[in-house]
């Protein structure tokens, strides 16, 4: 036969050799190339956003809560027909509330200490939107109350002994917010007073007067300790005439004039700790407002 008759010829009749093991290799490069690209993303995809970007996504949602109006937003049963006439999957944010309590509940629950003061603002926007939100599926219930595991785990950490000051000040405001919540409504609607009663322990057994006395920071100013006593003795005073008020209606006198004695001790710890946060504030940083705003508080707490 005629030598190399076995061998592949190009167009220019001249032999090629190898032409195969040529092209196998630029298959191997590119599968390389492409496997690389992957495992670079997939590496990247994982990587968790700067505790800074993950605190400006909670403002977002705090923003987001703020300028959704619409009823259909908080009413679940509006929301499921206003979804069943458009037939899409619902834009309206009570049916996301799960998710939204979920990602409160991880800020305010953070590794970070930074984060923890907005997450719970996130659920003090979260209870005040959906407070009067009744579940459709159960009868006398609220949909907060579905969230009740979670919001107990975020406020207890506000009031340990290492918790920050602005912490400390923002689960107060949350725990009245949230116990006026799911307490007994004008509709009738009642939770198990146990909950409750857990809850409201985390707050009154800093209301002692030798429990004030010793709320101290010694590496801030006096006004961090000030702060967390006014907001402390705040929450308790909202709780307080909510209680009077409910007494009052019931027809219960003699609970209504109870709770009213047992108020006028914190009304004057909450005068004076009011006062003395607004002059502390005042002082520091020459704050007329602030200290109109507290010698307002005082007078508007001070029972009559």
């Amino acid at each position: 036969g005629e030598e190399g008759s076995g061998w592949d010829q190009n167009a220019s009749g001249l032999p090629t050799v190898g032409g195969d093991d040529e092209d196998e290799e630029e298959d191997r490069k590119r599968q390389k190339e492409a496997q690389l690209e992957a495992e670079e993303n997939a590496k990247w995809a994982h990587v968790a956003p700067r505790w800074q970007t993950r605190l400006y996504a909670a403002e977002c949602v705090r923003r987001l809560l703020d300028v959704a109006d619409h009823s259909a937003h908080y009413d679940l049963t509006l929301a499921r027909e206003e979804t069943e006439r458009q037939g899409g999957s619902g834009e309206r944010l009570v049916l996301h509330l799960g998710r939204l309590v979920s990602v409160a509940f991880t800020v305010a629950t953070s590794r970070i200490e930074a984060m923890r003061p907005a997450g719970v603002l996130m659920l003090l926007d979260v209870v005040e939107r959906f407070a009067a939100a009744p579940d459709p599926d159960y009868q006398g219930h609220l949909l907060l109350e579905q969230s009740h595991a979670q919001l107990g785990a975020a406020l207890r950490p506000c009031f340990g002994p290492e918790a920050d000051p602005s912490l400390t000040a923002s689960g107060a405001a949350l725990l009245a917010r949230y116990l006026l919540a799911i307490s007994t409504t004008s509709g009738g609607i009642q939770v198990d007073p146990a909950a409750i009663r857990k809850l409201l322990a985390l707050l009154t057994k800093r209301l002692t007067p030798a429990a004030l006395a010793a709320i101290s920071y010694p590496a801030l100013s006096d006004a961090a300790a000030t702060m967390v006593r006014t907001t402390s003795l705040r929450a308790a005073a909202a709780l307080q005439a909510a209680a009077a008020g409910a007494a009052r209606r019931l027809g219960w006198p003699a609970a209504a004039e109870a709770v009213r004695r047992s108020s006028s001790g914190a009304g004057e710890l909450l005068r004076r700790c009011a006062a003395r946060y607004a002059a502390a504030k005042a002082a520091a940083a020459g704050s007329l407002r602030q200290s109109a705003e507290g010698a307002a508080l005082g007078r508007a707490l001070l029972p009559r």
